[in-house]
């Protein structure tokens, strides 16, 4: 029961994340027919499977928020903003319970019953206003038709190139439908072909179309393969001709019994004749017959779900496997045997692909996220009274679900701030000139070998001179201090520093924008602010592809190594002391332009001279810059770990890893070199 629940859970996260995006697709289009027929099915799937796996509070919530929606589909009910609300704030309750296991304290017990309370006040309130009249015809009337039909594809359907199952995907375009399939008969093991079909199926629709067009589904089947019989399930027993041939297909297939056909066609008045298809129990049938509801996505499915931690051993096998790689490529360079080196080679090339490959493995696109950032924007937004449109780009952009799980917060937060202390009230735009909406844009795209993201707003810009005081106030600074544009960005970033009027739910504590640099360094990323005084504020996000393994290039200062990302770097190049000496301001010529370096030996301080030296040109946005280092020892696959306590705080450098000689070299982060020769490298959209 527990491995089952937990597959309750997923699935029900899933379905809960396709019910607020139809939710927020609703507030915009609120008389989307479809948008409210998908909220109500999977309201329906919630609360049908609920129960089963032990979500009582679950199906009864839902149950009761299915009702609501299913008096809209009918058009008894309008969707309003006081539904959508009411659904929103019914979807965390659901989130509460499923985290939860509906194990409740309390005052989440309290949450629970007073949401429960809220819907079905809303029902009753609602339910007085629903004509009665039809209520009592329901939404089956005289425009709705009842189809009972057989379907019998000869043994060699699939032989004449015709797929049978494609009737499936026909017949729930037209309207509700089950379909129960039965053996002609248990063929032997030596029979069993995968081009023969030995299945019939009984078909039970009900839809607003005719009778010639259920007919035009089977327009490629020959004749005797399908029989459509259309019935009035309350007078079925008056209906000579369908009994007469019922009882044939009955002692024939083994077929459904006139009850059980009844007791069908009333689950099938419980869901939307438009979409819905429905499972009913075996018991509900009083046979022992197999139901099959076919979809899509049940025909064929080319996904499979796999947890994190299988995917988190892989990795940790294929870090173990490049590693004894680096060892087995170093034996080879010593013992110089090509028969080793070629079979050494190969492997690299396996290595190098299985590498590829399960990175690809837990590459998850930044799109998952995005439920959660509408759905914040909105509360928020309401919250705030002001008019927020939320805008992306490039949300296919994938990222290791590690760092996805570790930037959801700290995303969530500077949205929350440019909705909060970024965009103005409505009425003050207007005063300058603005639309009374705000805009806040999330852009995500790729940049070598790391991922760069964007939260821009058009709202009013960091106020320098407020900062300058507040950071006067709190003692950050002095007050006869001038304080610079990049000092004020720094100061954002203090823990503690807050400039907010007041202290309110959203804001003011001073705790935040630290915890975000903290996290974006956690995951040796990259933070940067850029803004403009009633323009807006951009904030620039760098993170690697991949906490795991990355490929450099070895380089060598010294005795001491160094892996530079290889997708930085455009050409290696020979140079000397007197070529460097007679540079200008620590430039130096490449491609007819003057472009800065910077000395490793130098910026590390390691002593002695090297007899020759070598210029690694990098490039970061087309704005190169070159790196002078001893020697160069081609390219390495770097199984990258965390930096000890010694070099934790070294500004420029990302990680660390063990070449296959045992010895360490250093991952340098060359983004952080750009500040140090002050490059802008910022953002312009």
């Amino acid at each position: 029961m527990e491995e089952l629940q937990e597959k309750y859970i997923e699935d029900a996260n899933d379905l809960i994340i396709n019910l607020e995006t139809d939710l927020l697709n609703l507030e915009h289009n609120p008389k989307d027919k479809e948008g409210i027929n998908s909220v109500f099915r999977v309201m329906h799937t919630l609360k049908g499977t609920a129960s089963m796996f032990g979500f009582e509070k679950v199906g009864n919530l839902t149950h009761n928020l299915e009702t609501i929606y299913d008096y809209i589909r009918n058009g008894e009910l309008l969707l309003s903003t006081e539904i959508l609300s009411l659904t929103f704030s019914s979807i965390d309750v659901l989130k509460n319970l499923i985290l939860t296991g509906e194990k409740l304290n309390s005052k989440q017990l309290k949450l629970y019953n007073e949401q429960l309370e809220l819907i079905n006040s809303f029902k009753l309130k609602d339910e007085k206003n629903i004509n009665s009249s039809v209520k009592k015809i329901g939404k089956f009337n005289d425009n709705y038709h009842y189809y009972y039909i057989v379907f019998t594809p000869d043994n060699e359907i699939i032989n004449r190139g015709v797929n049978p199952l494609n009737v499936f995907s026909e017949i729930r375009e037209l309207g509700a439908f089950i379909s129960i399939a039965h053996l002609i008969k248990t063929p032997e093991l030596s029979e069993i072909e995968l081009d023969k079909v030995f299945t019939v199926w009984e078909i039970f629709l009900i839809s607003k179309e005719e009778h010639e067009t259920v007919e035009d589904i089977f327009i490629f089947m020959l004749e005797e393969e399908f029989a459509i019989f259309q019935i009035i399930p309350e007078s079925v027993e008056a209906n000579a001709e369908f009994l007469q041939k019922h009882r044939e297909f009955e002692r024939k297939y083994n077929f459904t019994n006139i009850n059980a056909l009844k007791t069908i066609y009333n689950q099938l008045k419980l869901i939307n004749t438009d979409q819905e298809q429905v499972e009913i129990k075996e018991t509900e049938l009083e046979q022992n017959n197999s139901i099959a509801n076919y979809t899509d996505k049940q025909l064929i499915s080319n996904r499979i779900r796999v947890s994190s931690e299988k995917l988190d051993d892989l990795i940790n096998l294929v870090s173990e496997l490049v590693t004894v790689r680096s060892q087995l490529d170093l034996l080879a360079t010593q013992i110089k045997n090509s028969r080793l080196s070629k079979v050494v080679e190969e492997i690299s090339k396996l290595s190098k692909k299985f590498r590829d490959n399960a990175l690809n493995l837990r590459l998850v696109p930044i799109k998952i996220l995005m439920v959660k950032f509408q759905r914040l924007v909105r509360d928020l937004s309401l919250q705030l009274n002001k008019e927020v449109e939320f805008v992306t780009v490039g949300m296919d952009t994938e990222l290791d679900k590690n760092v996805i799980n570790e930037l959801e917060s700290p995303l969530m937060h500077i949205i929350r701030n440019s909705i909060d202390h970024g965009i103005e009230m409505p009425e003050d735009r207007i005063k300058q000139g603005k639309p009374s909406k705000g805009v806040i844009r999330l852009i995500a795209f790729y940049e070598g070998s790391q991922v760069v993201i964007q939260v821009q707003d058009d709202g009013g810009g960091i106020d320098m001179e407020r900062i300058r005081r507040k950071a006067v106030d709190n003692g950050f600074i002095k007050p006869e201090h001038v304080i610079s544009k990049e000092e004020v960005y720094k100061l954002i970033f203090q823990p503690g520093f807050s400039t907010a009027q007041s202290l309110t739910a959203v804001s003011g504590r001073g705790v935040g924008m630290d915890v975000v640099r903290q996290k974006i360094n956690d995951l040796r990323g990259d933070i940067e602010i850029d803004s403009e005084k009633n323009l807006g504020t951009s904030f620039t996000l760098k993170l690697p592809l991949t906490l795991s393994i990355i490929d450099t290039l070895h380089v060598r200062v010294g005795e001491q190594s160094y892996l530079l990302p290889l997708s930085f770097i455009v050409s290696c190049e020979l140079t000397n002391d007197a070529i460097l000496n007679k540079s200008n301001n620590k430039h130096i010529e490449y491609n007819n332009n003057l472009i800065p370096y910077i000395d490793l030996r130098e910026e590390f301080k390691i002593p002695g001279v090297p007899e020759k030296k070598k210029l690694v040109i990098i490039s970061v946005r087309e704005r190169p810059l070159a790196f002078v280092v001893d020697s160069i020892h081609g390219e390495y696959q770097a199984v990258v770990k965390s930096l000890g306590e010694f070099h934790k705080n070294n500004q420029f450098l990302s990680g660390a890893s063990i070449l296959g000689d045992g010895t360490m070299a250093l991952i340098l982060d060359v983004t952080k070199f750009y500040k140090k020769k002050n490059l802008n490298l910022k953002l312009n959209y």
